[in-house]
């Protein structure tokens, strides 16, 4: 929805586009389309009478249009038809003042869209004319756009669909419009070209190639036809009605095979030319568009006095007046494309928070950022077709912009849409964060994108590992060279979240027996997290009757909660155990308070880090964690932390005795120590880290 609304405008053009374009096809009639056009221009005449400052010049062409209409119930024809053959004349004008007095803005982004989407259009219409046309209209913006981008790949597909277009035409009134816009383009800009030129050869030699290839095989052959006809040149003069009234008001009938500047004057007459022209001269020296933009004068000039029906075409006139929206320069270019196949939602609060911290950080210190996700999905459809967006998303986003850096999550997945774009890029550069099964796979099914990982880790500028233990697998099985790797915590600890709060406090909001000790489990429900090796702990527990005054709190869901489900019912713990499925991270400060301990058990070779053991650690709570894989990195045994074989469920329900038993001073001790780990894991302390890989 807020795309939609983003964009509303862009879509409006479309939308009524396509009414003009396909109610040929569908209708014997036009007079739909032309009610259309007749709303529309009602519309834009109430807004620039009530919204802008050009009330004088509208209450002018109104009385215009009243003396017109009076003439134009006296004469033969369709009363409707003339009505709205007159406005549509006015459109162009009117439109272009709407549109450079409306507040919203709009991008190159959006009318590089407008160019690709109309062409891939014309392929499915039989009258290719207009849709040709549209290449003269969008050409001088188009080739502001692509000699600014820094994908080559943009550049080769908007010269080949211009090139196509070209073809398609093959007249020499359009290869004379054509010249005539590129040469004013290349005049108006050699300062920027030769700059470009000195400073990046290869750049601009490739985009002045394209150029004058386009040239080249845009001339067309001595026997091509002219747009004008010349015996519908002739017959004008034989259809001309010479009355006094004409000349001065109008003829009203249609001379679409003639030019624009004819039809304007046998459709409108004296009076009405010199209305318009007053008008055009109006739109001219109010319009700072015009004023600054010397390409875009030029353009309008060729485009409105020497091409084929552009001031009769309602189709034309709404995307030509579309080009004279407001340029909003601040969205022309971002720093940096994060690309993530996870991201918390209201769902799944914790998911991908660490991706969340990333893009907080880069917005909190004014870095333009364009987010590319997907959220955690529960059925096979909506994690396909959220694969496909993301993809297809990221790979538009990366070809359309001009990033310094695509920044990526999760080596297998998320880089699909992005490789091919920054391939044709020279001028970005990619950071691959790496987080867990994209590059040690868990399951066989994880073997499958390994090459992915592996191709756009090669790729990849800088390489993101999350811990040492990370990095030492970067090293040895992904020969990633030592200068391209950064060792960053997965977005860091946020301490200000993450704080010691009164015990009694935090048990009353969960609403929990002061009189009972509790244990936490904080994790997925998925293999080798761990969460069987804390059952059966318990049940050793409970065989030594230590189970009587303990209950352990378990947070997490996961495709193994069936399993997990068995095992409860298996050791008859039901009374001992409380399940919390999901819980914000309001309420996980309040467990991690509550608790005697976090139990941390993994045996995941993926664990990368394990910010769970991290947060707990902030909020000044013993840890009783793996001294294996990521946790290894910060979980010291005796020193902040109290650690154990993730292998042996035995060993773990030895340590929950010898934290039960530990004296007030040697717990605080440890979870002192443990504060003082989570410090230096923090989002301030690791930011300027994290910041230095985007100044590079």
């Amino acid at each position: 929805m807020k795309w939609i609304k983003n964009n509303f405008l862009t879509l409006g053009i479309l939308f009524l586009s396509f009414i003009h374009l396909y109610t040929p096809l569908f209708y014997k009639n036009y007079h739909f389309s032309l009610v259309v056009n007749t709303i529309c221009f009602l519309i834009v005449l109430i807004y620039l009478l009530k919204k802008t400052n050009h009330q004088k010049v509208i209450f002018f062409l109104i009385g215009y249009f009243l003396i017109e209409v009076i003439y134009l119930i006296t004469i033969k024809g369709s009363f409707f038809t003339n009505v709205s053959q007159v406005l549509t004349f006015f459109s162009l004008p009117l439109f272009i003042l709407f549109f450079s007095n409306l507040p919203k803005k709009t991008n190159h982004h959006q009318i590089t869209f407008l160019f690709v989407f109309f062409f891939i259009l014309s392929l499915f219409l039989q009258n290719g004319d207009e849709l040709n046309l549209l290449n003269l209209i969008f050409l001088p913006f188009i080739l502001t756009y692509a000699f600014k981008s820094h994908s080559y790949l943009l550049k080769m597909m908007l010269f080949i669909l211009i090139f196509l277009t070209t073809l398609r035409a093959k007249n020499t009134l359009y290869t004379f419009s054509l010249l005539t816009i590129i040469v004013l383009f290349c005049f108006i800009n050699y300062k920027k070209i030769l700059k470009s030129i000195k400073k990046n050869e290869l750049k601009s030699l490739v985009f002045l190639a394209m150029l004058l290839g386009i040239i080249a095989l845009s001339i067309p052959n001595i026997d091509g036809v002219s747009l004008i006809k010349e015996k519908d040149f002739f017959n004008l003069f034989s259809e001309l009605d010479l009355s006094s009234s004409s000349i001065l008001l109008g003829g009203h009938f249609s001379l679409q095979n003639n030019n624009d500047a004819l039809n304007l004057f046998v459709s409108l007459g004296g009076i009405g030319c010199l209305v318009y022209s007053l008008l055009l001269i109006y739109i001219f020296i109010k319009i700072k568009r015009f004023k600054n933009n010397k390409l875009a004068l030029s353009c309008f000039l060729v485009l409105s006095f020497v091409t084929k029906n552009t001031l009769t075409n309602p189709f034309l006139i709404l995307l030509l007046s579309f080009l004279f929206l407001k340029i909003d320069k601040k969205k022309e270019d971002k720093d940096v494309l994060l690309v993530s196949n996870m991201y918390p939602s209201l769902k799944y609060p914790h998911y991908g928070i660490f991706v969340k911290n990333t893009y907080d950080l880069l917005i909190n210190n004014n870095y333009k950022v364009d987010l590319v996700i997907m959220y955690k999905q529960d059925s096979f459809k909506n994690k396909f077709l959220s694969y496909l967006k993301l993809v297809s998303f990221s790979f538009f986003k990366a070809i359309f912009n001009n990033y310094n850096y695509i920044y990526v999550h999760f080596a297998s997945h998320s880089p699909v849409g992005v490789l091919l774009p920054y391939l044709f890029s020279k001028e970005t550069k990619l950071v691959m964060n790496t987080h867990g099964n994209d590059i040690v796979p868990d399951q066989k099914e994880d073997e499958r994108y390994l090459f992915i990982s592996r191709l756009s880790i090669k790729l990849a500028d800088v390489v993101v590992a999350p811990s040492f233990y990370f990095k030492k697998i970067l090293l040895r099985n992904y020969n990633v060279p030592q200068n391209k790797i950064i060792v960053y915590p997965s977005g860091g600890v946020d301490v200000k979240k993450f704080h010691k709060i009164p015990k009694k406090e935090a048990q009353k909001k969960l609403n929990l027996d002061s009189k009972i000790k509790y244990f936490a489990f904080v994790g997925r429900i998925e293999k080798d997290k761990g969460y069987d090796t804390l059952i059966k702990a318990m049940n050793h527990l409970k065989k030594r009757e230590k189970l009587k005054n303990l209950k352990f709190i378990l947070v997490g869901s996961g495709r193994e909660e069936n399993r997990l489900n068995d095992l409860i019912k298996k050791y008859k713990l039901e009374k001992s155990i409380i399940r919390k499925p999901l819980v914000n991270q309001q309420e996980l400060v309040s467990i991690y308070n509550s608790v005697e301990a976090l139990i941390y058990p993994t045996r995941r070779k993926s664990e990368s880090l394990g910010l769970t053991g991290l947060e707990a650690m902030a909020c000044e709570t013993l840890v009783i964690g793996s001294n294996k894989y990521g946790p290894s990195d910060y979980l010291k045994n005796d020193k902040n932390s109290l650690t154990f074989n993730p292998l042996d469920d035995l060993e773990v329900a030895d340590k929950i005795i010898e934290a039960l038993n530990m004296s007030k001073k040697e717990k605080n001790k440890l979870t002192n120590k443990g504060r003082k780990t989570a410090l230096s894991y923090s989002l301030e302390n690791t930011k300027a880290l994290f910041l230095s890989i985007f100044k590079n």
